[in-house]
Order: structure tokens, then C-alpha cells, then sequence
């Protein structure tokens, strides 16, 4: 399925494609392809590098966005110190994900980094970890 997102008035719009796999669904990019897939895992990227990756998990027990980021920040391979602060999402994402427990979150990793946003509703006990990664194509 096929979607366009506004943008503000006289600017182009992106052309975005749905994606659905393992119980989530959301939009991307038209431009960006999966280059990884796994049961709870999606990266996805184009001829300029990593663009978007997200992951999600069942949660047993009381959920703590430090100590799910910490969990899911481990299984990331890296080169380098990883480090992660707490970021405001912004007003757009934050009226978004009302009703959701959600944190922004940057990081930064020897010449990488990005930025994200780590989601969870008690209701479904899952958790779900979306991050952009920093390009030089403005994405």
C-alpha cells in the first residue's frame, strides 16, 4: 500500500510505502529497502547508508526505559564507546504517541549516531525501539 505524507505547503512530499512484519505496521520512505530482517527486527537503508532500524520486545515485569534501553542498546554490534542521553521528543511525536509511554533518546558510537524513541504501552507489554540514524543526506 501506497501513502504520501504532507509536508507544509509548497514544499515536495516524500513518497512513503507501508511496511507490516511480525505484529507492527508503519511507513517509511519510498526510496529506503529492508537490508536486515529478523523475528523482532527491520533495518532499513539506501545508496546513502543505515537510515531507520527498529526492534521490539515482549516485557515481562515493571517496564523501565532506562533498563529496556540499556538491554536493547547491548545486542547493537558497535565500534566504540556507546553513549545515550535522554532526549525531548518533539510536540509532532510526542501528540503522536499520547496514551503510549515514550522517551526520545540520542546516541553516539566513534563516528555514528542517531537519534530515537523507545515506546511502550502496558496493555500490549511490548516495547518498541525506533532510531533514524545521522546521514549526511538529511535523514
Amino acid at each position: 500500500m501506497q501513502s504520501r505524507h504532507a509536508q507544509a505547503e509548497g514544499q515536495e512530499t516524500t513518497p512513503w510505502r507501508e511496511i507490516a512484519w511480525s505484529g507492527i505496521r508503519f511507513s517509511v520512505p519510498e526510496q529506503w529497502q529492508i537490508w536486515e530482517i529478523g523475528s523482532r527486527y527491520l533495518l532499513f537503508g539506501d545508496a546513502a547508508g543505515p537510515a531507520f532500524e527498529v526492534k521490539w520486545a515482549r516485557i515481562r515485569g515493571p517496564f523501565v526505559h532506562r533498563t529496556v534501553l540499556r538491554r536493547m542498546a547491548a545486542m547493537q554490534p558497535r565500534k566504540g564507546r556507546l553513549q545515550v542521553q535522554a532526549v525531548t521528543l518533539p510536540m509532532s511525536w510526542a501528540c503522536a504517541l499520547t496514551g503510549f509511554n515514550a522517551r526520545g533518546f540520542s546516541w553516539t558510537c566513534g563516528t555514528g549516531g542517531g537519534n530515537g524513541v523507545l515506546v511502550y504501552h502496558p496493555r500490549w507489554q511490548t516495547a518498541v525501539m525506533g532510531q533514524f540514524f545521522k546521514r549526511s543526506d538529511g535523514w
